[in-house]
């Protein structure tokens, strides 16, 4: 993504964003997990944002990189896949 420049800044943002399941359960297992972990690819790649690093547990996943000028906008996508 690189930097981005306001009228007097030069800034770069990285979010660290966690997903958890309701009540933790322990559903992102096997087929599911591969599932979650293609759509959220598929997610960022449409968004333009750049992982940097990733990871899916049974009951968590976390995508750290960078953020977006809209950050609701990329949950409400990801939320429209099934999430």
């Amino acid at each position: 993504m690189g930097y981005r420049h306001g009228s007097h800044t030069v800034f770069e943002i990285h979010l660290h964003v966690v997903w958890v399941t309701k009540y933790r359960k322990p559903v992102l297992t096997g087929q599911v997990g591969i599932r979650v972990r293609e759509l959220i690819w598929q997610v960022c790649r449409d968004s333009d944002v750049e992982i940097l690093k990733g990871h899916i547990s049974k009951d968590h996943f976390i995508r750290a990189g960078s953020a977006l000028a809209d950050e609701t906008d990329f949950q409400s996508e990801l939320e429209a896949t099934g999430f």
